[in-house]
């Protein structure tokens, strides 16, 4: 085909109207969809994926809890760690039967 045959045949294309799609069309795919989706059981991908957010919150509650009571050990109960951990290597020793 040359290029004066080819674009004949797109002006003709483009001159017809489109076909119509068919009466049942959203019934068949909302079928389709149902069907498709309610026959499988989740994959171990899926499943993490969905956990990830909430792991992920999890994570976060757990960082800022843990910096928020290091702030309040450091400022109101021990200057530093290694005073903290004498004290309490002392009172295990005495505690001991």
């Amino acid at each position: 085909m040359n290029e004066k045959q080819i674009e004949e045949l797109f002006r003709a294309a483009r001159a017809e109207s489109p076909p119509d799609p068919a009466a049942n069309l959203e019934l068949n795919v909302m079928r389709a969809i149902r069907s498709h989706s309610a026959g499988q059981e989740p994959s171990l991908v899926e499943i993490f994926a969905s956990l990830a957010p909430r792991l992920a919150a999890g994570a976060g509650l757990m960082l800022a809890l843990c910096v928020a009571a290091d702030f309040c050990l450091s400022n109101f109960v021990q200057p530093d760690l290694s005073s903290g951990l004498n004290q309490l290597a002392e009172q295990w020793l005495f505690a001991a039967p």
